[in-house]
């Protein structure tokens, strides 16, 4: 599919909010439980 610049920065800014929220949860996870494992 051919993306104009527009639609891949949509893209792009869509993914990052996914992503970056997602990664804020896997962070949170890995503090709360990974000190307990002894990471």
């Amino acid at each position: 599919m051919a993306h104009t610049g527009l639609q891949l920065h949509e893209t792009l800014a869509d993914n990052g909010r996914r992503y970056g929220v997602a990664t804020r949860e896997l962070v949170k996870l890995e503090l709360e439980y990974g000190t307990q494992d002894g990471f």
